[in-house]
């Protein structure tokens, strides 16, 4: 399996349940994880993320945090989306 690249690479901390987590995302974990959400299946998908994307040192706390806490995969995985991805100021016209 060919290495990640860091293109777009953005280091991010969240804390939840008194407990920091810092992650890194790149572009290439965003797409994966935009590819694999669909409308029945987001927790396996954000799970995923979560746990490629987050710094080892951190892993078992995050790990014990998705089991303990029922919906942690998809509040952690959507805060880290969004604090991953600009703000566009996107307007469309009328044609």
């Amino acid at each position: 399996m060919a290495a990640k690249t860091n293109h777009n690479q953005k280091n991010i901390t969240l804390s939840a349940c008194d407990n920091e987590f810092t992650f890194q995302v790149c572009r290439e974990d965003y797409n994966k994880l935009i590819n694999r959400l669909n409308p029945n299946n987001k927790t396996g998908p954000m799970h995923n993320f979560l746990v490629a994307t987050v710094e080892a040192a951190h892993k078992d706390k995050l790990l014990a945090l998705l089991a303990a806490q029922p919906g942690a995969e998809v509040a952690l995985g959507s805060a880290l989306v969004e604090e991953y991805t600009p703000d566009l100021d996107v307007v469309v016209k009328k044609s």
